[in-house]
């Protein structure tokens, strides 16, 4: 995102923001649920199969998989713990004279 300036007050905390949003639909919510649907679709956990016979009706979509990794199985909690620690990192950075760093 260096590419793209935003000169108002909080404007890196925007921009982490977005970074934020972009990783969690395309890395948890893409890339790694979808990796764990294909290899884990043969044989789900008996959890799993009652998640979604509870919850949609037995059927077993991607959709589904999605709201039970993130939600059953608190992986939305993981990812809001990582982007509160990013958040936090920023004015802690800063704080460091030895580093040197200045993040606006």
């Amino acid at each position: 995102m260096n590419g793209v300036r935003l000169s108002f007050r909080g404007g890196t905390y925007v921009k982490l923001a977005l970074v934020c949003v972009l990783s969690f639909l395309v890395c948890t919510a893409g890339i790694n649920t979808l990796g764990f649907y294909f290899y884990n679709k043969g044989a789900f956990s008996p959890a799993v199969i009652e998640y979604f016979e509870a919850e949609f009706g037995g059927v077993a979509s991607y959709f589904a998989y999605l709201c039970y990794r993130l939600f059953f199985k608190l992986q939305i909690l993981n990812s809001l713990l990582n982007y509160a620690l990013l958040f936090l990192t920023v004015p802690i950075l800063n704080s460091v004279k030895a580093l040197r760093v200045k993040i606006e």
